[in-house]
């Protein structure tokens, strides 16, 4: 009993590690662009631009957070904790978000497992939301500083 425990405490902090780097990975590339498109950024047509950018930023994050929840999926078929991809993807998307619709639950062996899962959910959703709300904010000011001059 202990050692499944502590072998899915094992499984989950390694996921985590994983999906953290793929959203820091994804961060890291955001930033990059950022800074060649700084001047972009920061001429005129903000609304237009602040728009774009905005959608655009989006939907690169998701496409991280996507890749996670897949990582997930992936580890919940290789060690055979659901069978089939379709069904674990879906169970790992309704975890990570803490959605938890409660019509698939896991084996009691592996149960801690959703909890771990719900845990990288929060921290890979609440670091993308706190770039998002930083990168607006940097942008913005830089754009009224801009019109200031």
């Amino acid at each position: 009993m202990f050692y499944q425990m502590f072998y899915q405490i094992f499984i989950g902090s390694v996921l985590i590690t994983l999906t953290v780097i793929i959203q820091a990975v994804f961060i890291a590339l955001l930033i990059k662009a950022a800074k060649k498109y700084e001047i972009w950024f920061a001429t005129p047509h903000f609304f237009h631009k602040n728009i774009i950018t905005l959608v655009v930023i989006v939907l690169w994050l998701v496409g991280g957070i996507s890749l996670g929840t897949w990582v997930w999926a992936w580890a919940f078929v290789l060690l055979d904790i659901i069978p089939e991809i379709e069904p674990a993807l879906y169970f790992a998307l309704t975890i990570f978000t803490t959605l938890g619709f409660g019509d698939m639950l896991l084996d009691e062996e592996w149960r801690i497992l959703t909890g771990i899962g719900a845990t990288n959910g929060l921290i890979i959703l609440g670091v993308t939301t706190a770039f998002i709300a930083e990168f607006i904010s940097r942008m913005r000011n830089q754009q009224e500083s801009l019109k200031d001059d």
